[in-house]
């Protein structure tokens, strides 16, 4: 629990600052400057994504014992600096070869994020595993808001686009000095290279499923060039931008300790991996869901409040983003699930099957309906991605799949209740233009579809009202039982 509370604030800081960062860059940045941006980030969000991919998994699921830290610190560190020099020669050559600005420039500056990331994943995988989520938020907490004072101050300095690459090097240079300062790291050792070849063996899997995970979300903008132009682009990658600010809270901030929870529940019982996908499939949809069904009913109003009107196209994309959302939940789930059970070869193959399935669906989509066409064909994928990946978990029983797909069906429907209710009130309530109008007419769309959806999921999904209710017993209770243990202190005569 402290893990996933750790990570869920430190990811829910980092939403709120990169929503406040979405809104200066929509009044800042036209979308054909954004639009390159997106292309030269996802560029070196390759490598960056790469670092620690398979070490940090195995040091938070497989390594209690420490005994492989070291080794994993020095694997990941190699890899960080191996493309953050890449990305220097790509950046170089770009600009020999008369490629305007600020594509050379960007690159070269975005080049150090994969060595910081090297150097800082392990100390986060550690922190991760030893259940030290306030240490790991309080660090995460500072580098999110010092990057975006970064951003803000060199928007006003005029630094335009590359503001965006200042404000990133920030974040990165906090969190890593953060990291080591709190976590608790070897990084000597013997060096036994039975065990370095081993992890590159587990690595490899992993390595693989970052590779599929970068084309999915970011490397597609590349190939989106190829048939959009830099804003159509632009437009797109500011729809999955301000849906990735909720999502990484309520998805990605979890990844770890379900990894994490997985581990453990293997560990002490083995053939009980069905039960503990099922909970965790119906305690993570019932709470996430709802909130990205709202999330596309109120899209316009969102981009109008936050967003300058030159992005308004971008509303239509969040809209069909959100909804895609939630079977990304399964994705993830069934991802840990292989992973801890070391299965991550077999992890990567059906990435590598579901991810061609959504580049072809999102490059069709583009040429033919530009970047909503890109939504719904990213959209189409994550449910296919979804299914392909539980379906990957052999080690889970025919009924318990059933099972897993079961409590996703129903949640949907309660879910479907929250959505027509807020659409409804949406329809009889006027959208003016104006912010605070529009904040009220959120809220009480978000209030509405919220009371649907209490009303709907005891009917429709009982099994994940009642771990709901159990589990929301189950703290308050706690809660009383430290309250009336703790000491009390007798006042001085």
């Amino acid at each position: 629990m402290n893990r996933a509370a750790g990570l869920f604030i430190a990811r829910g800081w980092a939403a709120l600052c990169q929503i406040v960062s979405l809104f200066a860059i929509g009044h800042e940045l036209d979308p054909v400057a954004f639009g390159f941006y997106a292309i030269a980030s996802s560029a070196v969000l390759l490598p960056q994504m790469l670092v620690g991919a398979g070490f940090a998994e195995h040091v938070i699921s497989r390594d209690r014992d420490r005994r492989d830290e070291h080794l994993a610190f020095w694997c990941t560190a190699a890899i960080g600096f191996a493309g953050a020099a890449l990305a220097v020669v790509a950046g170089l050559s770009l600009s020999a070869f008369g490629v305007p600005e600020p594509m050379p420039l960007l690159l070269i500056y975005l080049a150090p994020l994969p060595a910081l990331c090297g150097l800082a994943a392990i100390s986060e995988a550690a922190l991760v595993r030893d259940n030290r989520g306030g240490a790991l938020a309080s660090t995460l907490f500072a580098s999110e808001t010092i990057g975006l004072a970064v951003m803000l101050f060199m928007l006003w300095q005029g630094a335009g686009v590359y503001a965006l690459a200042y404000a990133r090097l920030a974040n990165l240079i906090v969190t890593l000095v953060g990291y080591g300062a709190v976590s608790r790291v070897r990084i000597t050792g013997a060096w036994e290279w039975s065990r370095v070849r081993e992890l590159w063996r587990f690595a490899a899997g992993i390595i693989s499923g970052k590779l599929v995970f970068w084309a999915d979300g970011f490397g597609i903008d590349l190939l989106l060039a190829a048939v959009m132009n830099p804003a159509g682009v632009g437009l797109y990658r500011m729809g999955s931008r301000v849906v990735g600010a909720p999502s990484s809270v309520f998805v990605q901030s979890v990844g770890q300790a379900q990894l994490a929870y997985l581990g453990e529940r293997l560990a002490a019982a083995p053939r009980r991996l069905g039960a503990a996908m099922i909970r965790a499939t119906r305690l993570h949809y019932s709470l996430v869901t709802p909130l990205f069904v709202l999330l596309a009913v109120c899209a316009d109003d969102l981009v109008a409040i936050v967003l300058d009107p030159q992005w308004s196209a971008s509303a239509p994309v969040l809209a069909i983003l959100a909804l895609g959302v939630a079977p990304t939940i399964s994705y993830t789930i069934g991802a840990s699930a292989l992973v801890a059970v070391g299965q991550s070869g077999r992890l990567a193959a059906f990435q590598i099957a579901a991810l061609a399935c959504t580049i072809v669906a999102m490059l069709v989509g583009a040429a033919l309906y530009g970047p909503i066409g890109a939504a719904m064909g990213k959209t189409a994928g994550s449910i296919i991605s979804a299914a392909i990946v539980i379906g990957a978990v052999r080690e889970l029983a025919a009924h318990d799949r059933r099972r897993v797909f079961g409590a996703v069906g129903s949640i949907a429907l309660a879910s479907a209740a929250c959505g027509v209710a807020a659409l409804s009130v949406d329809a009889l309530i006027p959208a003016t233009g104006d912010i605070a109008w529009g904040l009220a007419r959120i809220g009480v769309i978000g209030v509405a579809g919220l009371c649907a959806y209490a009303l709907a999921l005891p009917l429709l999904a009982p099994n994940a009202f009642r771990q709901l209710r159990f589990l929301v017993r189950r703290r308050l209770a706690a809660r009383r039982e430290r309250a009336v243990s703790a000491p009390t202190v007798e006042p001085v005569a």
